[in-house]
């Protein structure tokens, strides 16, 4: 159901006179914009996670470990998780993308 709304969007914005590329460029805008707020979400998760697990493995009755720096996010392999997981946001977004601007206007709107 999802992507019959894909289509027809793409197949709306062809008939009132939209190129291919601008509805190509459009679906990969929105996937690249959805991957940077999941990633901006996951990394905002992560750094709490790792602060709450800190405090509460370092309390006197869990594990008593002092965990000053075992618990920690690399700046490194966050910026590698960022740039992999945009990545796969666009690759996953290429392919709708084209099918959208590749519709026939006509029938996109019959099946909306």
């Amino acid at each position: 159901m999802e992507f019959k709304q894909i289509q027809s969007s793409g197949g709306i914005r062809k008939a009132v006179g939209a190129k291919n590329l601008d509805i190509l460029q459009q679906f990969l805008i929105e996937a690249v914009i959805i991957g940077i707020l999941g990633d901006v979400i996951g990394i905002i998760v992560g750094f709490i996670g790792i602060h709450v697990f800190s405090i509460i493995l370092s309390q006197p009755g869990v594990l008593g470990i002092p965990l000053s720096g075992m618990l920690s996010m690399s700046p490194i392999i966050v910026i590698i998780a960022f740039a992999v997981s945009v990545c796969i946001g666009i690759f996953s977004g290429i392919y709708p993308a084209l099918r959208a601007s590749r519709l026939n206007p006509v029938d996109a709107i019959r099946y909306q």
